[in-house]
């Protein structure tokens, strides 16, 4: 053990606690404090700490782990409830970019859409998978349940990336976000 850590630990500080007593220590205490011999963290373990950190935080895992694949949103975790929002989510797939929306022609209006956890983007096929397997292709129609939320509610549901995405996506008049409910059964082909 260094000397260093000694006389902090002489002083009453101890590991959890040295960042905020530093301040009250005398000025040779703080010249002889060895951090990384106190902390017991070495230089290597500091930053692979940090790259699993870095690497949670921006969606580095598997694809079904986060909240987005593609332009597919999606919920982050399953849910054991069927219970869910009760307006139509209905439309045809176009995907602009990338962008997933909802069109509604005859309003004028196109969602990003959030769909629920599970599902997954094709890109060889430019369709939208269900965690049931079914497919919906760009072009398809598509019903469901869910509701219309905004940028600021996606984070809660999808997580970071989503909600940036769907910042970035956003164009319709009221600023909303499609989000079907959570449920493999919410959302399929209008014609099923």
């Amino acid at each position: 053990m260094a000397a260093g850590c000694k006389r902090i630990r002489h002083l009453g500080l101890e590991r959890g606690a040295f960042a905020e007593r530093l301040k009250l220590m005398d000025p040779p205490a703080v010249d002889t404090f060895d951090k990384q011999t106190c902390l017991g963290l070495s230089r290597r373990s500091i930053v692979i700490g940090c790259m699993v950190l870095l690497m949670l935080g921006t969606g580095c895992g598997s694809p079904a782990s986060t909240g987005v694949d593609g332009p597919v949103m999606r919920h982050l975790e399953r849910s054991s409830s069927q219970d869910g929002m009760a307006a139509e989510v209905r439309g045809v797939l176009e995907l602009d970019g990338e962008c997933l929306y909802v069109a509604l022609d005859e309003v004028g209006e196109r969602y990003p859409v959030v769909w629920p956890a599970g599902t997954r983007w094709d890109a060889s096929n430019q369709a939208v998978i269900t965690s049931r397997g079914i497919s919906m292709a760009v072009g398809d129609e598509v019903y469901g349940s869910g509701g219309y939320l905004y940028v600021d509610d996606v984070e809660r549901i999808a997580g970071s990336a989503a909600s940036a995405l769907a910042a970035r996506c956003v164009d319709n008049t009221y600023g909303e976000i499609a989000v079907v409910n959570n449920a493999d059964t919410a959302i399929g082909p209008a014609d099923s």
